[in-house]
């Protein structure tokens, strides 16, 4: 592993996800890969986290098809928010993101 530091301001968002995403294979046994994955993320880029993460499930989901998958597919989203929206976060203005 190469260690990289990067600084993170409001707004930024972090996604860490396993292999199962990359090399899910499609009907044509296409893999979706980083190049789409990363295409899907930065389409989705304004949309809330929540539907981001929805939305890349459902294109991933639909990309193979009625395969179940053959990997396991994990998926940590974090994305950075402004002082006042934590603590609107912290007084339950705003649900947490999660997936099951």
């Amino acid at each position: 592993f190469v260690e990289h530091r990067v600084t993170l301001q409001p707004g930024d968002r972090l996604f860490l996800y396993t292999d199962g995403f990359t090399e899910t294979s499609s009907t044509a046994d296409e893999e979706f890969g980083v190049d789409r994955l990363m295409q899907k993320l930065a389409a989705d880029r304004t949309a809330p986290l929540r539907k981001s993460v929805e939305s890349l499930l459902e294109e991933l989901s639909a990309w193979r098809g009625s395969d179940h998958p053959s990997d396991d597919l994990s998926l940590v989203a974090v994305e950075l928010v402004h002082e006042e929206a934590a603590v609107s976060a912290r007084k339950g203005e705003r649900a947490e993101v999660s997936r099951s």
